[in-house]
């Protein structure tokens, strides 16, 4: 009977760790979906929420707090997975269309990015969902935001003048998806 009860247990241990290692992808999966610039993100914040996501400059850490100022943004906040910066924060996306609701974890179509000028450098990442069926801008790469898309960039932009998101800064400048690649490629995480 232990043994029988013990092999039990075993069987649903096996189970439990085979679900959970067929579920992270590996570092190979990982650097071949940033190769065509896909990444998975979870949701923080909904679009039309009021992010409460700070980054408190004197820590050097990102922060919760209210912000019920202002307008909600108008983008959706992913954390992403399997990334993170030298320091070992968490990296940001702004993730353009339609409200998804937080915890969910998808796709995500990398198109550029944000870097912002402070005492500290702080890049945030923008991207679409990548699944089809999820309402959102018709932007593949970053050429389509600047030119096709002009209205979506500078609403980023001005959210984010007037909110101060995520601090205070000076000034920012945008990147392509290229460079994006080239930054998320060396702040991969290889000890999963």
């Amino acid at each position: 009977y232990v043994q029988m009860k013990l092999s039990k247990q075993a069987t649903i241990l096996l189970i439990v760790l085979n679900w959970s290692c067929d579920d992270q992808p590996n570092q190979e999966e990982i650097a071949n979906s940033l190769q065509n610039g896909i990444i998975t993100a979870e949701i923080i914040h909904a679009a039309g929420e009021y992010p409460q996501l700070f980054f408190n400059l004197e820590n050097q850490k990102y922060e919760q707090r209210e912000n019920n100022t202002g307008l909600p943004a108008p983008f959706n906040i992913g954390r992403i997975k399997y990334f993170q910066e030298t320091a070992g924060r968490n990296i940001y996306i702004l993730i353009l269309g339609a409200a998804i609701p937080r915890t969910t974890q998808m796709d995500i179509k990398t198109i550029g990015m944000i870097r912002f000028l402070n005492e500290v450098e702080l890049p945030l990442i923008v991207g679409v969902p990548y699944n089809v069926n999820t309402i959102a801008p018709p932007i593949s790469d970053f050429q389509t935001l600047l030119f096709e898309n002009d209205p979506s960039k500078r609403l980023i932009e001005q959210w984010m003048t007037y909110h101060k998101f995520p601090f205070p800064f000076t000034s920012f400048f945008w990147e392509d998806e290229k460079a994006t690649k080239d930054w998320l490629a060396r702040h991969q995480i290889f000890n999963q």
